[in-house]
């Protein structure tokens, strides 16, 4: 067996070395693949991940109507925030609140009645799977902001359900 070894030593090496770099071209390959699938997104929904998604959101101005913190009376608490690093971001925080909060809130002048046309175009054009959200028993209500808005800029503002659920949004469909 040894004399084989000795015999064939360059050939063994070379052999090695062809499987051994197979298989460094094969991950590589894996893993350009899962880049260009997922574009280095990130998807969470559990609520410890609110204030890291304020801080990487793209337009501070348009997330600047996020409550720093979930407010101490809200119930039935859902989070949704989707990036990814080729572009696209969306942050979603729907709770429960009393009437006179969400009241105070829709009656301060930052905000301005979406047309459903403007509400459809933001959520067809949102990234993510954006959680199950009934378009249709909202009313929406957008951040208005001195900065002009291309279409494909990122878009915040809030949205109501009967004056019982509170949904404030940022979207930007291109990053």
């Amino acid at each position: 067996m040894l004399n084989f070894i000795i015999k064939n030593f360059k050939k063994i090496i070379l052999l090695s070395s062809i499987t051994i770099l197979f298989g460094v071209i094969v991950c590589t390959l894996l893993i350009v693949y899962n880049i260009y699938v997922t574009g280095f997104q990130t998807e969470k929904t559990n609520i410890k991940y609110y204030s890291y998604a304020l801080r990487c959101c793209r337009d501070k101005e348009q997330c600047s109507h996020f409550p720093l913190k979930i407010p101490k009376n809200a119930q039935n608490t859902n989070f949704y925030y989707y990036s990814a690093g080729l572009g696209g971001q969306t942050i979603l925080l729907e709770i429960k609140e009393n009437k006179t909060y969400i009241n105070d809130i829709i009656k301060n002048p930052i905000y301005t009645k979406l047309s459903k046309e403007e509400v459809n175009y933001i959520f067809t054009h949102a990234r993510g799977n954006k959680k199950n959200i009934d378009k249709h028993n909202y009313t929406f209500y957008k951040l208005n902001t001195n900065k002009n808005h291309t279409p494909f800029s990122g878009f915040g503002g809030i949205a109501t359900d009967n004056n019982t659920k509170i949904l404030y949004f940022y979207i930007n469909p291109e990053g």
